[in-house]
């Protein structure tokens, strides 16, 4: 039988164990993560942040256990001791995956930092989630083992089951790796312009670790999954710089001066806006067409963005030039001789 003396014991060392609590989560709050606070990483306080209140149930789980167990030796049965067991495991797990969500965020954190990429939350959640069942099924081999039971055929089978949860996320850990290759390789980088093989053209205003966004002419946002873009061919408008060469091409009639012409087109665009004072202008006669001389007139503008701007300006000019010059465009022409019969 219990006698008085051993329950005031026992009630002695829980209450001892929930003050050394207390006391471990105040040293913790108010000296050891100031101390963490000055090194260079801040994974260190975010740890020590997120352990202090699972840290502190686990020593009053383990004051009341011992407790328990050296008070009542005799009246201490198997099964007890089992289920200090599992909330000792249940501890642990939760302990881990409070370490595992805040050790995935500060590393992908800092991944996307480096990169200069956009953290991406869903990615974060995503992988925080993943990680979360790998610690519940191995948590709970271990309660398994720790009830008696054989573990072997269950870690075969979730082995094939961790295969088949691989080969569903492999599209979205493909699209993860290949969004850290955009970010360190950078073949295009937030603010350019870009040409997708497909035909689309727009200014890329997001490179996440999942997905790219980019704003067309039509200001609507496509989202493109980064292992898209790096398997085809992409044309970066604004690199090496944002200039761009401009070819407007012109037919003029037979008979015409070319001289005059060239000078003209040379004219319009020097003065053209946006266009290049350091390149020269070039006009070429590029062919004999059916009912047309064909030239081409080629000049550098500064910024890409404004190539339809600069090109609505020259065609402009040109028609208005050459109807004051009596320089004919010509229109297409096409001469049918009919046979007669006799």
């Amino acid at each position: 039988m219990v006698d008085i003396w051993s329950l005031a014991y026992a009630l002695a060392v829980v209450i001892g164990a929930i003050l050394f609590a207390k006391l471990v989560v105040f040293i913790i709050e108010n000296f050891v993560i100031k101390l963490a606070a000055r090194t260079k990483t801040e994974l260190d306080e975010l740890i020590l942040k997120t352990i202090k209140w699972p840290l502190y149930y686990a020593i009053i789980l383990f004051g009341t256990y011992f407790a328990v167990k050296t008070t009542f030796p005799t009246f201490y049965p198997d099964y007890v001791h089992k289920i200090f067991s599992i909330a000792e495991i249940l501890l642990g797990i939760w302990i881990v995956i409070r370490i595992s969500d805040v050790v995935i965020r500060n590393y992908l954190a800092q991944i996307a930092a480096r990169i200069e990429a956009r953290l991406d939350e869903e990615l974060v959640r995503l992988l925080q989630r993943i990680a979360k069942v790998f610690i519940w099924i191995i948590g709970a081999i271990i309660i398994i083992k720790a009830l008696g039971y054989e573990i072997s055929p269950l870690v075969a089978s979730l082995g094939i089951a961790g295969l088949a949860i691989a080969l569903a996320l492999q599209d979205t850990l493909a699209n993860f790796f290949a969004g850290v290759y955009i970010s360190v390789g950078k073949p295009f980088k937030i603010g350019d312009n870009i040409q997708l093989a497909s035909g689309e053209v727009g200014d890329v205003v997001d490179i996440g670790l999942r997905t790219t966004k980019i704003k067309t002419p039509d200001n609507a946002i496509l989202i493109v999954p980064n292992s898209e873009i790096t398997k085809t061919r992409v044309l970066n408008l604004s690199q090496p710089s944002e200039s761009i060469r401009v070819v407007v091409p012109i037919g003029v009639a037979y008979g015409t001066d070319l001289n005059k012409v060239k000078k003209i087109l040379t004219e319009i665009a020097v003065n053209a806006p946006y266009a290049l004072k350091d390149a020269q202008p070039l006009v070429l006669f590029k062919s004999f067409g059916d009912f047309s001389l064909n030239l081409e007139l080629i000049f550098w503008i500064e910024n890409l963005r404004k190539k339809m701007i600069v090109i609505d300006h020259i065609n402009s000019q040109i028609n208005e030039r050459f109807k004051k010059e009596g320089i004919e465009i010509p229109f297409p022409v096409r001469t049918l001789i009919m046979k007669k019969e006799t």
